[in-house]
This record gives C-alpha cells, structure tokens and sequence, in this order.
C-alpha cells in the first residue's frame, strides 16, 4: 500500500543524500589535497568525515534498510542537522543571507520594545481598574 511506497521513497532519499554528500568529500579531499587536513576549515572537515562516515556506517549496519535501528549504533540525527546546517553555511546563499539578516533584525525589534509593551499594558491595567 502508501505506506510501502513512502518507506521505499524515504530509503531511496537517504541514499541519495548519503552518495551526494561522500561524492561532495571526496571532490572536496581531492581538490584540497593537504588543505583538507591542515587548512583554515581543518576542524569542519574533520566533522563532515565523521558525520558522513556515521551515515554510511549506519547504512551498512542496518544492511541496506534505514529504518532497522541497532541497538549498539548511536543515532547520530543532531550531527547529521549540524551536517546540513554546515552545507548551508558552505552554500553561502545571497538570499539565505538576506532571510537571516531579516529574521534577526525583527526579533531583536521584538526583544528591545518588550520594556515598552509591558509599561503600555500595566498603564492600560491601571486605566481599567481605575474605570
């Protein structure tokens, strides 16, 4: 049924996801050859090995299906959204950037006029029970 059909649709995008990003490493391994070890984003791509290696050992322990979990084997789902977050971060959009920039300026708007909502609305409480 349907939920055959998801199950074989989620695996299939796990594995997409999972030789997209050993294919992006070992792109990046090749191209930055001593760079990758030793460079300025050494720390990242030492991450980026861990969590892609934690992937493909996760696939290969649960012999070709991701959703058998082994009880031995972590889950490893906050390395892999630090994962995404990081190729976000590597993807540098514009627009991404431009959303960010947004989102921060209205909620520090937000945060900085709270002293001001809370006068207007304890004046308001006085006014009400005055009345």
């Amino acid at each position: 049924g349907y939920a055959g059909c998801q199950h074989d649709g989620l695996t299939w995008s796990i594995y997409v996801c999972c030789i997209f990003f050993v294919s992006e490493l070992t792109l990046r391994v090749h191209v930055e050859r001593k760079q990758f070890v030793f460079g300025p984003e050494a720390f990242w791509n030492m991450f980026d090995t861990l969590a892609i290696a934690s992937s493909v050992a996760h696939l290969a322990a649960a012999r070709g299906d991701p959703s058998r979990q082994k009880p031995w084997l972590l889950n490893y789902s906050v390395a892999r959204f630090l994962r995404a977050v990081r190729l976000l971060q590597w993807l540098q959009l514009p627009w991404l950037e431009r959303v960010t920039r947004s989102a921060r300026v209205i909620t520090m708007t937000t945060i900085r006029s709270l002293p001001a909502l809370f006068w207007a609305l304890a004046l308001l409480a006085a006014i009400i029970y005055t009345f």
